[in-house]
């Protein structure tokens, strides 16, 4: 009986999450009016070419910044754009 709690658990809440990604995925089409669509699918035509763009656009995110020094970094990457929202 406990697996099938648990089973019931992950299936729904990996539901819900797929559900959210859809929601997500809808709204921001709608806010670019699908220019954003469009962007991705020119990067994203040539694999290569979108592995590149996928690499550079997520490095920001400090992966490959050394976990102890990844909070600093992220703190001052988006420094000016705390300071212009708390204005």
């Amino acid at each position: 009986m406990e697996i099938l709690i648990i089973t019931v658990s992950m299936l729904g809440g990996l539901a819900l999450f797929l559900y959210g990604m859809s929601v997500m995925s809808d709204t921001l089409s709608q806010m670019t009016g699908g220019s954003l669509d469009r962007v991705i699918g020119k990067i994203t035509q040539n694999r290569y070419i979108g592995f590149v763009a996928g690499a550079l656009l997520t490095d920001e995110s400090g992966a490959g910044i050394p976990e102890e020094k990844r909070a600093e970094y992220i703190r001052n990457l988006y420094k000016d754009k705390y300071m212009e929202l708390l204005k």
